[in-house]
């Protein structure tokens, strides 16, 4: 039986470091070293790895450190936490994705596309 959380109980924010085995490490949008099913259970290793190691540091909440996900870049234009006044969100906008463009032209991946902005109908606290 699982004991009760504590009342500030502790997690990670993001994603934790992919092995070297499964991805270069220090590359945006790095490939990855495998593909089909080998590729798959490479993943399922990484997972349980990132969850042993956060089981080992007394996390309360353990996630898969987001290890089969490729890339961890998803721009926001303020995310809704503060009201910006329309000029402000449309620069912030525009140049996420002159950003985001970029990367596609220069990295070669997909690069995380804004839409547009999110609706913020005050503090996100």
């Amino acid at each position: 039986m699982r004991s009760a959380l504590p009342v500030f109980p502790t997690t990670i924010a993001g994603s934790l470091p992919k092995p070297a085995w499964l991805a270069a490490p220090g590359q945006l949008w790095a490939p990855w070293k495998l593909d089909g099913e080998p590729l798959a259970d490479a993943q399922r290793d990484a997972v349980r790895l990132a969850v042993q190691d956060q089981e080992r540091a007394g996390i309360d909440i353990v996630t898969d450190g987001e290890q089969t996900r490729r890339h961890f870049v998803v721009p926001c234009t303020n995310c809704g936490m503060v009201p910006l006044p329309p000029l402000v969100a449309r620069a912030k906008l525009q140049a996420l994705a002159a950003g985001a463009d970029l990367a596609r032209r220069e990295l070669g991946g997909t690069a995380g596309a804004t839409a547009g902005t999110a609706p913020a109908s005050g503090p996100g606290i």
